[in-house]
């Protein structure tokens, strides 16, 4: 009787083992798979970025007019980032900080421009070849005070100052060769070469609004989000410089004029609010309850963000408007 009591304890015991067994490897499973949450009271957030970025919009060289010249950024670029969030003990507040690049490299281009030349008669519709490279890059940089929301997610809503700088650089040539007969002693061949420089850039800084937060999925999934406006006050200038060679075997000598069609001297400049809007949406991985990794989508636009030109050679403000995707890696403790 004893021996039999003793084999029913032991099937009953196995049973319940091999019962509770799944359910305690799924929990622990979950209490680790689990997404990233808020920061606890008093610990730190960091975060690192990097991604791809494609650029719109381009400026025009002034004094091309057959056709008007504009070149353009690589579309596209990198970017890298990298942020700090401080929650304070026993507090929903935060205050955090963060700093975005981004580079769009060197990209060339040319075209066939059409000028008119002096001494001797006019000489119209002188074809030229004309090539050059631009590149941009620009950068940003948040403080911002935070606090929590209590909406069931976790969710933050931040307010600060972002400060912003944008810089673009063309460098080209052209070259034109023609000859002119006339009676003696202006006949010969010239050579007129106009090498520039614009150099686009500004600057600013203002209040910007913002939220972040996590919405977590199935297990160890969950979308991530941010986004954030900001009216920027700042200054934005372009110069564009030239250096004209020339050459001739005239006798005598005689020094081309170019009287339309080549690259001008010019410069202009503007103080402006720059509206600024980003949003940034992801798919996040929980690695631990301390980490999380996501795949990410990022739009930044500046609008009216750098002077230039347009096609007229008039000072515009033009738009800036950056996206692609970004891999980012979370960590607290």
């Amino acid at each position: 009787m004893r021996k039999t009591k003793l084999i029913l304890l032991a099937g009953i015991s196995g049973l319940a083992l091999q019962l509770s067994a799944p359910a305690a490897f799924a929990a622990d499973m979950a209490i680790k798979a689990r997404p990233l949450p808020q920061a606890p009271s008093g610990t730190w957030t960091w975060w690192i970025e990097g991604g791809g970025v494609d650029l719109s919009g381009d400026p025009f060289v002034p004094g091309f007019n057959a056709p008007p010249f504009d070149i353009r950024a690589d579309q596209w670029g990198w970017q890298g980032a990298g942020g700090v969030d401080y929650r304070f003990a026993g507090s929903d507040w935060h205050v955090s900080a963060d700093f975005r690049f981004m580079g769009n490299g060197s990209n060339a281009a040319t075209s066939a421009e059409v000028a008119s030349f002096a001494p001797g008669p006019v000489l119209n519709a002188v074809t030229g070849a004309n090539s050059a490279n631009r590149k941009e890059s620009a950068w940003e940089a948040d403080f911002m005070v935070g606090r929590d929301l209590q909406i069931g997610n976790p969710a933050q809503v931040k307010f600060g100052l972002r400060v912003a700088d944008i810089w673009g650089q063309t460098n080209g040539a052209a070259n034109w060769a023609y000859a002119v007969i006339t009676p003696p002693p202006l006949t010969g061949a010239y050579t007129f070469s106009d090498a520039y420089r614009q150099t686009n850039k500004w600057i600013g800084a203002g209040p910007r609004l913002a939220i972040e937060g996590i919405v977590p999925l199935q297990g160890p999934w969950s979308i991530d989000y941010n986004g954030g406006v900001a009216a920027l006050f700042g200054h934005g200038s372009a110069t564009q410089t030239t250096t004209i060679t020339t050459t001739n075997t005239a006798a005598p000598p005689v020094t081309p004029t170019c009287l339309s069609g080549c690259p001008i001297a010019a410069s202009t400049g503007s103080n402006a609010v720059v509206f600024n809007a980003d949003a940034q949406v992801g798919i996040a991985y929980a690695l631990s309850n301390n980490a999380r990794v996501s795949l990410n989508y990022r739009v930044d636009g500046y609008w009216n963000g750098m002077r230039g030109f347009n096609a007229a050679g008039a000072g515009v403000n033009l738009s800036r408007v950056y996206s692609g995707p970004t891999l980012k890696l979370t960590v607290a403790y």
